[in-house]
């Protein structure tokens, strides 16, 4: 699949999580759909124009403009929403956090409830309610892992004490 929906260089491309790429695909799928209905739609007017010996008219040209500009609009919309969902997709830190000084499995592929799931079986292997929230709440590399999910799971450890 070609991806020309946002400019990316190749190494832009490869450090995108595999979440921001499926995000990537979606909108490239979607644009090519795009182009598919404007070849589409196209056809159907110069036929349409061929039919009523209106081929070499303004009218072909103003029909030719219409359908590129809302074809341009749309194209437009979706890379906006493409770039947002990528700018605003959870990925992980880049080095902000050693991910290895935890005790439990962080793993970018999991999807968030796989996430919270790791996370909190580890915790609720911890006997003694005080060390387990207070170990958990000075847990950086869950804040970051789990995103707005902490403040979720860290409620949920607290009905366990």
């Amino acid at each position: 699949m070609i991806i020309d929906i946002i400019d990316l260089t190749d190494e832009e491309m490869a450090k995108l999580s595999i979440q921001q790429m499926l995000i990537l695909r979606s909108g490239q799928k979607r644009k090519n759909e795009l182009t598919e209905e404007l070849e589409k739609d196209m056809r159907s007017a110069m036929l349409l124009l061929l039919a009523n010996n209106m081929f070499r008219s303004t009218v072909r040209d103003e029909m030719i403009a219409e359908l590129e500009a809302e074809y341009a609009k749309k194209v437009e919309e979706l890379r906006e929403q493409v770039t947002f969902g990528i700018a605003n997709s959870s990925t992980l830190p880049a080095a902000s956090v050693s991910y290895r000084s935890v005790p439990y499995e962080v793993n970018e592929n999991y999807s968030m409830v796989q996430r919270v799931q790791v996370v909190q079986d580890y915790y609720l292997s911890i006997e003694d309610p005080a060390e387990r929230m207070q170990l958990y709440a000075e847990d950086e590399v869950a804040k970051e892992y789990l995103g707005e999910y902490y403040v979720t799971l860290y409620s949920i450890l607290e009905q366990y004490s």
